[in-house]
């Protein structure tokens, strides 16, 4: 199933015992981890936890099969990033079965050293084990703009703070859209013991977030050094088609941008995209896109689809990213 399925079957309490959850955003399945564990309103000797390495075979169906003299649940949580053998899960999955006190709770994610192929073909082996009775795999995908605001939004409650969307979009978008970092981040604004200001996201939060794709499309079109920025995103493991897509995005925005500049001479954000943007986002995309004019938008396009199809014929071998940036560097 997917996340708004899974969100409305924690609405209605009716926790399947067996849960699988994996996908391509990291913090939604540790989010969602802490969510099932509060739901299910757990005792700390009913807790058990095994992460990656600590994963024991006899040990997890040992407590997964040992039901209680006093009615008590056990609860046992895998984080993992290794796949687990079909006759270990089937054999687990059975203990489960045979103690209807106990539940088992798998966050899967994707190793450093796998490929987003690989962890799909894994996630898909597993994930098939978890369908039926009592049983539910979900998978998440990267939170859109909407998703993400509502759980900061709920994050924000929690902590006792009174914020504004637009402000917790302002944080969101300087966090470059991720929604771990910003999350995070809410816990240091709840300090300040008022409502945080505009001014409070650049005096405390400005650049916190890790080395973005977009810092590298920057750097493109302000004609400076791009190589170190391409390389420190080869080192944070970030996949050639997820980098590709990335890509295409930020120049697609930017023909937005610059078509309705174009169009009604204004930068609009609202306009263009559907929300606002952070003034001094906006502004800043504004320059970039009547820096460009059409032939530079299309032969950037055009680059960009030549190395999307060389790596899904597998002809890119690790090189793509590095030629796209030779080709894009010589257009501008």
């Amino acid at each position: 199933m997917y996340k708004r399925e899974f969100d409305t079957l924690l609405a209605s309490g009716k926790i399947p015992r067996a849960l699988f959850l994996y996908g391509e955003n990291p913090f939604l399945i540790g989010y969602y981890g802490a969510r099932v564990v509060e739901r299910l309103s757990l005792l700390p000797e009913e807790k058990n936890s095994f992460y990656f390495g600590e994963y024991e075979f006899q040990a997890l169906k040992g407590i997964l099969a040992q039901s209680s003299l006093f009615g008590d649940r056990s609860f046992v949580l895998l984080r993992l990033e290794k796949k687990l053998p079909k006759k270990e899960t089937d054999a687990l999955l059975g203990a489960l079965e045979k103690n209807p006190s106990a539940y088992w709770l798998i966050e899967f994610y994707k190793a450093e050293n796998k490929s987003a192929t690989e962890y799909s073909q894994d996630c898909k082996a597993m994930a098939g084990s978890f369908k039926g009775n009592e049983r539910a795999e979900v998978r998440f995908f990267d939170p859109n703009q909407g998703e993400s605001l509502a759980i900061l939004r709920e994050r924000a409650l929690s902590l006792g703070m009174e914020v504004e969307d637009r402000w917790l979009l302002s944080l969101w978008m300087v966090q470059n859209q991720e929604l771990g970092l910003a999350y995070n981040e809410l816990e240091k604004f709840a300090l300040l013991g008022r409502k945080p200001e505009m001014r409070d996201i650049e005096r405390l939060s400005y650049g916190l977030g890790s080395v973005s794709v977009e810092e590298l499309c920057v750097a493109l079109l302000e004609k400076k050094e791009a190589l170190k920025i391409a390389l420190a995103l080869e080192e944070e493991g970030i996949e050639e088609m997820a980098l590709c897509g990335e890509m295409e995005r930020f120049f697609y925005q930017l023909f937005l941008f610059y078509a309705h500049i174009r169009v009604h001479g204004n930068s609009d954000s609202s306009e263009i995209l559907g929300y606002k943007l952070p003034k001094m986002i906006e502004e800043k995309k504004a320059r970039a896109a009547i820096g460009l004019k059409e032939a530079h938008f299309f032969r950037i396009f055009t680059a960009l689809q030549e190395w999307r199809e060389k790596i899904m014929q597998g002809r890119s071998r690790g090189r793509g990213l590095f030629l796209a940036l030779i080709k894009i560097q010589a257009i501008l």
